[in-house]
């Protein structure tokens, strides 16, 4: 039986900061990274290839930015994301270990950027309280997980999780957004 309830009010698609003029809220939220798509099947909507919390976004994805502009996370090809399809272009030095060729900082400055460029992002501001938002970021990505091909084939896998612990009671969480997002469920129990 679950005791509690709340609905996420997703907001976007937000361009990814300096790539468009509306600037993210400096707000408590879980957020998506998503791309538009392109596939024959899924028209209209928006392919989710991470989901993450944080207490303010606007500062979040000032690291964010960093991480890709330096090659240290992977960078994939924006068309083929589009395509619900993962295809490195760069594989980041956060999972290999090891440092920048300096021939190829100019391309994955370029590639970062384009990917940076092509990503839409949204957010639903919540209750500044890191264990709920980790529970809900948990969810998402372990429904994505769950999700039909080709959705489940998009999301990133190598990240660290902290979903719901036996010892907390679930929460009926239903997602709200006027955006067509791909694996987002409806309801949710986080």
């Amino acid at each position: 039986m679950l005791d509690h309830a709340m609905i996420l009010s997703w907001l976007g698609p937000f361009p990814w900061p300096g790539y468009g003029s509306t600037p993210l809220p400096a707000v408590s939220s879980v957020y998506l990274w998503t791309v538009e798509s392109r596939h024959d099947w899924y028209r209209d909507g928006y392919f989710v290839y991470l989901a993450g919390e944080t207490k303010d976004a606007r500062r979040r994805f000032g690291a964010h930015s960093t991480k890709l502009r330096f090659g240290e996370w992977t960078i994939f090809d924006m068309d083929a994301m589009q395509r619900c399809e993962r295809t490195e272009v760069w594989r980041g030095t956060d999972w290999t270990r090891r440092a920048h060729d300096p021939v190829d900082i100019p391309k994955i400055r370029q590639d970062g950027r384009r990917m940076m460029a092509g990503l839409r992002l949204f957010l639903a501001q919540m209750p500044d309280e890191k264990r709920l938002r980790q529970r809900v970021e948990a969810t998402i990505m372990c429904t994505l997980y769950d999700a039909p091909a080709p959705l489940s084939q998009l999301p990133d896998r190598n990240i660290h999780l902290e979903p719901r612990r036996l010892d907390e009671a679930p929460i009926m969480v239903t997602n709200v957004c006027s955006s067509r997002i791909y694996g987002l469920p409806e309801k949710m129990s986080v």
